[in-house]
């Protein structure tokens, strides 16, 4: 097993984790002035990214088990997440434009744009926070989860996560290993939101 994309993942989560660390319910739940998601509903989400994430890693583990080519192609709704200026009734409509830009672009750039807020999102309607849950659990589910994405690698080291292929109109085509990149890279991109609402909250206290 390759392990350097977990590892790397592991150490952005314990960065997330360190950056909310002794925060009070209050300060989990409390929104930005100029709105947006609350520090608490960002780990929400981000649990609901490495699981569906994880998800997609299992199907093609399946695949490969089951005999078949590991070879995932996903579509575009109205429901997935896409660029913040993209109206969601045109989503279906993009999905080939987006494919053919997204398999131009290199990995490395394709995990910029997902690590850089400078491009606006929108989360997919599934990837959407639970408000107000709290902080205790939010912290305990994310060492789970990143144990559970190290467990299913570690179960199947026998396999090529190499030779696994998901296909995606906005993500391009990534290999196992590269799902694992890009979910710490969307993480790395809510660590700048998280950093962004405590230092807003700060100076409003000083004020």
């Amino acid at each position: 097993m390759s392990g350097g994309e977990i590892e790397r993942l592991a150490q952005t989560r314990a960065r997330t984790l360190e950056l909310t660390a002794g925060l009070a319910q209050e300060e989990m739940d409390r929104r930005p002035a100029a709105g947006g998601w609350s520090i608490g509903e960002i780990l929400d989400h981000l649990l609901k990214a490495e699981a569906a994430n994880r998800g997609e890693i299992a199907a093609l583990i399946a695949l490969a088990r089951a005999g078949r080519p590991p070879f995932l192609v996903r579509g575009l709704t109205a429901a997935d997440p896409a660029p913040a200026f993209v109206p969601r009734a045109l989503l279906p409509l993009l999905a080939l434009p987006f494919a053919a830009a997204a398999l131009l672009l290199p990995f490395s750039a394709r995990e910029l744009i997902i690590r850089s807020r400078l491009l606006p999102a929108r989360a997919a309607d599934a990837m959407q926070p639970r408000p107000r849950r709290q902080g205790s659990d939010l912290r305990r589910e994310l060492a789970e989860s990143l144990a559970a994405t190290r467990d299913l690698f570690a179960a199947n080291a026998d396999l090529d996560f190499r030779r696994m292929t998901h296909l995606h109109p906005l993500l391009g085509a990534n290999d196992a290993w590269e799902i694992v990149r890009l979910t710490a890279a969307h993480e790395e991109r809510h660590q700048e939101q998280i950093r962004d609402i405590l230092g807003a909250c700060r100076s409003a206290a000083i004020e």
